[in-house]
């Protein structure tokens, strides 16, 4: 039979058995979209006005030069090349604690060790309850919800002062509920949330330290994470969270960064020009192998979570620091 009498041979055939072919279309444009995003997780779409969700995976002590280019970090290195990568995105200097108040509070608030008082200041994750969303903070290996201390106390795979959720006094009762284990890919609260649609509007991911030892494979300090267990992490967790609704949707950002490098200089930068930190971009609507070398730091973090889940305000130093969504074309004109 010629091609073109096959073709209409096709339709006609399963009218007669009271069929239609919008299944296959619906089918073959779930499939064209998901394959499209297994390979190509940035790729140029249309930018929403608004973000459904934003997630923010923060690594351990990594600088720069120790995670762009480095052979033992492969997946990172693909993700980079797929999507956004700032190059010159900065933290507050040292030790840990400082950063991630740093980068969910818009300071550091007095903070220059790795322990605090609770901290009554506004945190995003204070902004995100007061607009009526929610948020989750999903910490590899802790024992148990919004837990406070190190855990096991010897030598701690669970470290409290990374997880900054536990530091801000005035959102202690969703803290007990919404600081959670990660768990797995297969099981536990966030792969619940990504298998569900249940996402919440911001997204908090702490993967576990390593125990502080310096690596096989690295040719510098390589700080408390191992690269190619940190290499492991991404790639598993990216494939589950590229292979959600959320993200298909085009309303999902992510970030993924490091809290410092591995210099330990137990020092604050006086200006965020001394701790270099990788910084990946990914969505939709980034396009392959973006770059900027516009000055970034964890405030600009901040204010772009802010901007892209339309929180009011903008909090401490997040006001005047550079978003990084005109870079990355993260939002339309207007949104």
């Amino acid at each position: 039979m010629p091609r073109l009498q096959r073709l209409i041979a096709v339709p006609l055939a399963l009218g007669a058995l009271g069929l239609t072919l919008s299944w296959v279309g619906a089918g073959a444009s779930a499939v064209l979209r998901n394959s499209i995003t297994a390979a190509r997780p940035c790729r140029g779409a249309a930018p929403p006005r608004r973000y459904a969700h934003v997630i923010w995976i923060v690594f351990e002590n990594q600088g720069y030069d120790h995670v762009v280019g480095n052979r033992h970090l492969p997946y990172t290195n693909r993700l980079a090349a797929s999507c956004g990568l700032a190059t010159r995105y900065y933290g507050v200097g040292d030790p840990s604690l400082p950063n991630y108040i740093a980068m969910t509070s818009g300071g550091t608030w007095g903070v220059t060790g790795d322990s605090s008082a609770p901290l009554r200041v506004p945190s995003i994750f204070s902004q995100v309850r007061s607009a009526h969303l929610q948020w989750r903070s999903y910490s590899e290996s802790m024992p148990r919800n919004c837990y406070r201390s190190d855990y096991p106390s010897g030598n701690p795979v669970y470290t409290a002062h990374h997880e900054p959720v536990i530091y801000y006094a005035n959102i202690r009762r969703d803290c007990s509920r919404w600081d959670l284990p990660l768990g797995t890919v297969h099981k536990g609260p966030l792969a619940h949330a990504l298998a569900s649609g249940k996402l919440p509007a911001f997204a908090f991911v702490g993967p576990k330290d390593d125990g502080g030892t310096t690596k096989p494979g690295c040719s510098r300090p390589c700080g408390d994470v191992d690269p190619p267990l940190s290499d492991g992490f991404l790639r598993r967790w990216m494939k589950k969270i590229l292979a959600s609704k959320a993200y298909t949707s085009g309303k999902t950002a992510v970030f993924v960064t490091w809290d410092e490098d591995a210099m330990f200089e137990n020092t604050l930068c006086p200006a965020l020009d001394c701790d270099h930190l990788a910084a990946l971009v990914i969505s939709p609507s980034v396009r392959r192998a973006m770059r900027s070398a516009a000055a970034f730091s964890h405030y600009s973090l901040l204010r772009t979570t802010e901007g892209l889940l339309g929180l009011r305000g903008h909090l401490g130093k997040a006001a005047s620091a550079l978003s990084l969504a005109p870079a990355f074309r993260l939002l339309r004109a207007g949104g």
